[in-house]
């Protein structure tokens, strides 16, 4: 557990693909893709969410360096609005459900093998 309150920049649409590797998992099961600001305990990516956003990329799929650092920015433009709000107490902290939470999981080379 996080000895201060800690937030995390999560590139997937929580409790949807938690775990490693969100953004490849989000490619290959084609789910939509998104940022979750989530308050950081115990559990891997389990915390109240603060903040999500869908995000459109065109064209569909693309290479995954493209969509790391479109999400990337999109989380970066989100915290920027959301931490002086966190810190002055405007936002609701809102609980996972955990009937929706799906997990990923590590990304093998033999995962890109073609049959």
């Amino acid at each position: 557990m996080p000895k201060y309150k800690t937030l995390n920049v999560h590139p997937s649409l929580l409790p949807r693909l938690r775990g490693p590797a969100p953004i490849q998992n989000t490619i290959l099961r084609e789910e939509e893709l998104g940022i979750t600001i989530m308050k950081m305990d115990e559990k891997m990516d389990h915390g109240p969410i603060l903040a999500q956003a869908k995000i459109s990329i065109t064209p569909w799929p693309d290479h995954y360096r493209t969509v790391e650092e479109k999400l990337g920015r999109a989380g970066a433009r989100i915290l920027g609005v959301l931490i002086p709000k966190w810190i002055s107490g405007e936002i609701e902290e809102v609980p996972q459900d955990e009937t929706k939470a799906s997990f990923t999981k590590f990304i093998k080379k033999e995962d890109g093998l073609l049959d």
